[in-house]
């Protein structure tokens, strides 16, 4: 059930050249980074959004980086879901049903999409939405300077 929305960033031409002068892991370990940072403005939005004021749910909203495939990297945005393993432990050690997991998140589906008996109150797709500019915005300056960092660590170059 996970949706994901692609972004093509034009323009960054002259960021693109500059990354490909600079060694593949060090292109990696640059992209990977900068992609981490830009996920942070949805999920602090996400997060400042969540219908539920108890904290379980906003600390559950978190962004991790996807797999690097040649030039392309992502990072998602998403509610942490607890494991079966984690589940069944829970259980196991306190005798309570797994509902009662104070770290486990798993109605947020219910408040982003509704319910029969609940309307949606979406706080993922609404965050995504405000904030998918300001991603691209940081997304650049991180490149950037992570272009200009390494460069100069490669012997003083400076990419422009």
């Amino acid at each position: 059930m996970a949706n994901t929305v692609s972004i093509k960033i034009e323009g960054l031409e002259q960021l693109r050249l500059a990354l490909r002068t600079l060694p593949e892991k060090v292109q990696s370990k640059i992209l990977g980074a900068a992609t981490a940072k830009a996920a942070l403005p949805i999920r602090n939005a996400a997060r400042a959004a969540s219908p539920m004021k108890t904290g379980r749910l906003r600390r559950n909203i978190r962004s991790t980086r996807g797999k690097r495939n040649g030039s392309e990297a992502s990072a998602f945005v998403s509610v942490r879901k607890l494991n079966a393993k984690a589940v069944a432990k829970f259980k196991r050690t306190t005798g309570k049903k797994a509902t009662a997991n104070p770290n486990d998140a798993f109605y947020w589906r219910h408040h982003e999409f509704g319910t029969a008996k609940m309307r949606a109150r979406p706080f993922l797709r609404p965050a995504f939405e405000q904030q998918k500019f300001a991603a691209v915005q940081v997304l650049k300056e991180a490149l950037d300077r992570g272009i200009q960092t390494e460069a100069a660590k490669a012997g003083g170059l400076k990419a422009t």
